[in-house]
């Protein structure tokens, strides 16, 4: 058995002794193999290397790849040596060895991208969205600071650990004021911190826009409505037409002939009229009267 590692350039190790390296970028992939320096020079070696889907043969012990996709991939190396026989020399032997490890492909964060109001009034709740678009799992930490101190010295005391670039930010501030919200990302092989500024302020710097806007709109949806109103009262009034009718219902000859009697001629032809009626009820046969002395007669029967 050949004794040996499988080494790389460019990685990044955690703590748990895991390998990462970012995509896009060259790694130099080689078999160190444990013999003396004597032996190594008198042997010949073969080597069968498999990177993702890639299948080759080489006689160096090193190959540079770059690493496209994120995500775990095996790296295995197959290798067969010619060493001879010592102290004489004098035939060879053949030998195998089998070398792997596991190196993980991320994505470096690039931007952190933040939604979210930051012009909030005195009382509200800071309520932000942070994401990235790195490679996961995420370390990240966030801090307010005052306007005036330099975010070059800031540091991270929690640290919460995060599957997927992505996490939410809630602050109260109990005073009205400017300041800034630094934001520290790290997933290992990138390191990323933003600043942004968060406006605090008091509810008489900044009135709500409906105590403007709606005593403006009801004014002058009430002149528009009386103005309505005036011009279908002054149009529906000029449609009326002013008709005079005079009602005389008493012919010409009577209107005449009462304007001729004077009251005694009136009085006297009343009394006439009076006594004739009389006579004429006595003078019935068989039969009883009803008779009204008024200048009207009601009723007679027979």
């Amino acid at each position: 058995y050949i004794p040996g590692t499988l080494n790389f350039t460019g990685i990044v190790q955690n703590k748990n002794g895991r390998k990462f390296l970012q995509t896009g970028s060259v790694t130099n992939i080689s078999v160190q193999i444990h013999y003396p320096r004597l032996v190594l020079q008198e042997s010949e070696f073969a080597y069968s290397w498999t990177i993702e889907e890639d299948h080759f043969t080489t006689d160096q012990s090193y190959k540079l790849h770059t690493f496209t996709d994120a995500g775990p991939h095996l790296i295995r190396v197959a290798v067969v040596g010619r060493i001879p026989f010592y102290p004489d020399k004098n035939g060879y032997r053949y030998k195998w060895g089998y070398f792997g490890d596991e190196i993980t492909i991320k994505d470096p964060i690039v931007h952190i991208n933040i939604s979210g109001n930051t012009y909030l009034e005195h009382g509200q709740l800071l309520d932000l969205d942070i994401s990235c678009n790195g490679s996961g799992p995420v370390d990240y930490c966030w801090k307010i600071l005052p306007p005036t101190k330099n975010s070059s010295n800031f540091s991270c005391s929690d640290v919460v650990t995060s599957t997927e670039c992505s996490f939410p930010i809630l602050y109260y501030f109990r005073d009205s004021g400017n300041y800034q919200l630094a934001i520290h990302v790290n997933n290992l092989i990138t390191s990323l911190e933003r600043e942004i500024e968060v406006h605090i302020y008091d509810v008489s710097l900044r009135p709500e826009l409906s105590t403007v806007i709606i005593p403006v709109v009801c004014s002058v949806l009430v002149v528009l409505i009386i103005a309505t109103a005036v011009v279908l009262h002054m149009r529906r009034h000029s449609n009326y037409d002013i008709e005079t009718a005079d009602f005389d219902f008493m012919q010409v000859d009577e209107s005449s002939a009462v304007i001729a009697e004077t009251s005694w001629e009136v009085m006297r032809r009343s009394l006439l009229h009076l006594v004739q009626l009389r006579c004429l009820c006595y003078s019935s046969e068989g039969g009883s009267a009803n008779v009204n002395y008024g200048t009207i007669l009601v009723g007679v029967e027979k």
